[in-house]
């Protein structure tokens, strides 16, 4: 390959290694917050209510589509929640294994889509022991991280998903 034809190459690439230098220089927190409650210390067998508020931070409005905020039957709550990371008694290894399965009566076609102003917040009430995990919800001290999915800024055109901080608790025998 001859000189010129390496500079040639050269010149035509610096516009591309330009741009993707300074896409990733723009990596920044998204102010949408996450904080969960959950009681410290549940007993088998019981629910094991958690609620997941989520707190606007930007500059604009934020959409959150779900179809409930509130713990139902056919869990509706959960569509745009997931646990991620679930551990027991600082074991390695996760112990997720399966979602609940969103089942909406047929009247219900589509997830409603809450508007948050910048500043506003909402809560999610769900129940924990919806989701599978290995072993089942056995006694012991648990730690999780919660996903919020199905999150857009900007008037649709961008999609967010968001973890809240590890949370611990136990459950009692």
């Amino acid at each position: 390959v001859s000189r010129n034809a390496f500079l040639l190459c050269a010149a035509l690439m610096a516009p591309l290694v330009t741009a993707f230098a300074k896409t990733s220089d723009v990596d920044q927190d998204i102010p949408i917050s996450l904080t969960t409650f959950v009681n410290p210390t549940n007993h088998r067998n019981d629910t094991i209510p958690l609620a997941v508020t989520i707190a606007n931070g930007m500059k604009g409005a934020i959409s959150f589509g779900t179809f409930s905020l509130d713990s139902i039957g056919w869990n509706g709550e959960t569509s745009s929640l997931t646990l991620v990371d679930v551990y027991r008694n600082g074991e390695p290894g996760g112990l997720f294994l399966e979602r609940p399965k969103v089942d909406p009566p047929a009247q219900i076609q589509s997830p409603n889509h809450f508007l948050l102003k910048p500043g506003q917040s909402l809560t999610v009430k769900t129940d924990m022991t919806k989701w599978k995990i290995k072993g089942g919800w056995a006694p012991g001290r648990y730690t999780v991280t919660v996903r919020v999915e199905n999150l857009s800024t900007e008037r649709g055109r961008h999609t967010v998903t968001v973890l809240s901080e590890p949370f611990s608790f136990e459950v009692l025998p």
